[in-house]
């Protein structure tokens, strides 16, 4: 990883491309983990996904950024956790990182939208549903 004038601290554009590189990762990891869920998932698991997609509308309606993604972390982590995979669980705290960063890097709208809130219940719904193919 590069650095800033030899202080030890990554240069702006090496940490924004490993960002991106740890959001490949995090996509094809979730996609395959969201339609393990569909089999996998216990209603405790269903609950917690409900309950996260309504924290992120709250905060979302709110502008409460860290709220918001307090409630997309917990979503996240579910997924892995409920897919049944254990190496996908080992990834959780690796994209909660991820996630908070996006935070506090202003990468978020000010107030994220209806769209991301939507995807993530119809996720939620087709894991309910038993659905993997949608829930990826």
């Amino acid at each position: 990883m590069g650095v800033a004038s030899g202080h030890g601290v990554p240069d702006a554009d090496v940490l924004l491309a490993s960002l991106g590189d740890l959001s490949d990762l995090r996509a094809a990891v979730e996609i395959v983990a969201a339609g393990r869920c569909a089999s996998e998932a216990t209603a405790d698991h269903l609950e917690t996904l409900r309950q996260a997609c309504d924290r992120m509308e709250v905060a979302a309606k709110a502008g409460d950024l860290s709220e918001f993604t307090a409630a997309d972390v917990l979503f996240h982590t579910t997924i892995l956790e409920a897919s049944g995979n254990e190496v996908f669980q080992q990834f959780a705290d690796p994209f909660a990182a991820f996630l908070h960063a996006r935070e506090e890097l202003h990468t978020l709208p000010e107030k994220p939208g209806g769209l991301v809130i939507e995807t993530h219940r119809r996720i939620v719904a087709a894991i309910e549903a038993h659905d993997g193919p949608t829930a990826e």
